[in-house]
């Protein structure tokens, strides 16, 4: 249980490649697993798959664009967004994507294979430290997806990614200057807000499987366990080991319970405990919508401007990405050109 605010924001980045392909968002993943046979369509043979757009060395089917559009609402949905598009009107965006994929993987090399692959592990690795196999299934399930689909899918676009670093990021050089007069001129960015380091334990009140709250009578002998271990906590007992033995909040057990965070990026009621504490201070039982909270502060940090030896990778790649995002455009279209896309039918074509 992720408790900051932030944490609702998707893994937008495993379904794009950078600066230049978006789709619809996935929350949690995990590692693949094998396609299940697919089951024979005894009408198949009987109409054929029509070819909405082709290039050189590549076709675009109407079922890909019918599963890209099956995607991007299911997507919509889970992120409670409304789909004011028809599928007509969305037809081009979603041709595009697919062609832009199928270009960017016949311009791969080995090498962008092999470091894909490695891209796409790590993040992989990352989404399973951060969810369990239950909310994975679930997410999937709500999405029409498949653990096999998402690595295909993650593997495409990490691989994608590896091309246009090499083809397009690899040409674009951000000097010292252009770095330090970015920090200079953009000081208010670099301001770091007043924080708090605090570890906390979370009694969850929520089903593991749906999310739904417990009845109130095991609320109740929740709330009774959470008040022992507050009590221990008090009297002195390790607060790390606490964490380790009751917390529910998996993603910050192995870190012992800690966030470091301003307002705003915590539910209200777990922000207002914790900046109201002093260092060392363990909070009562704090009631979010998440459960019962205990939660000990380990320090308060001041406001204060991020020097400029720590942030100057950080401006540089991002002045980096700018420019990347400038020279897209004309890099796909010279791709398109080269490889002589053609719009066959409906909204595909000009």
């Amino acid at each position: 249980m992720n408790l900051s605010m932030l944490n609702m924001k998707t893994i937008a980045i495993l379904f794009r490649c950078t600066a230049f392909f978006a789709v619809a968002n996935l929350l949690a993943a995990d590692a693949p697993a094998p396609a299940a046979p697919k089951k024979v369509d005894p009408f198949a043979g009987l109409f054929a798959d029509e070819v909405v757009a082709k290039g050189k060395g590549f076709e675009v089917k109407r079922s890909e664009v019918d599963e890209a559009w099956t995607a991007f609402k299911a997507n919509a949905a889970a992120r409670g967004q409304p789909v004011r598009e028809t599928q007509e009107m969305a037809e081009r965006t979603l041709i595009d994507r697919i062609i832009v994929v199928k270009m960017m993987i016949a311009h791969a090399i080995d090498a962008d294979k092999a470091k894909g692959r490695e891209r796409a592990d790590k993040v992989l690795t990352g989404i399973k430290a951060s969810t369990s196999p239950e909310n994975f299934e679930r997410q999937l399930k709500s999405l029409g997806s498949s653990a096999a689909k998402f690595w295909e899918q993650l593997l495409e676009r990490a691989v994608c990614e590896e091309v246009m670093e090499r083809e397009v990021q690899g040409g674009v050089k951000i000097g010292d200057e252009e770095v330090k007069k970015f920090y200079e001129t953009n000081s208010a960015r670099f301001m770091l807000p007043e924080r708090v380091r605090a570890s906390h334990i979370l009694f969850s009140t929520r089903d593991s499987q749906g999310g739904a709250e417990l009845p109130t009578a095991r609320r109740v002998e929740i709330r009774s366990a959470a008040e022992k271990v507050l009590a221990r906590a008090r009297a002195g007992e390790d607060f790390a080991t606490l964490v380790k033995d009751y917390s529910d909040d998996e993603p910050s057990k192995a870190k012992g319970g800690e966030y470091t965070f301003a307002r705003g990026q915590m539910v209200p009621e777990f922000e207002a405990a914790a900046f109201s504490l002093a260092p060392a201070q363990v909070s009562d039982l704090v009631s979010t919508q998440y459960g019962y909270h205990l939660i000990k502060l380990a320090e308060k940090l001041p406001a204060e401007k991020l020097a400029f030896e720590k942030v100057s990778e950080r401006i540089r790649e991002g002045l980096v990405m700018a420019e990347v995002e400038q020279r897209m455009p004309a890099y796909l279209e010279k791709l398109k050109t080269d490889a002589q896309v053609e719009y066959l039918t409906g909204a595909g074509k000009k």
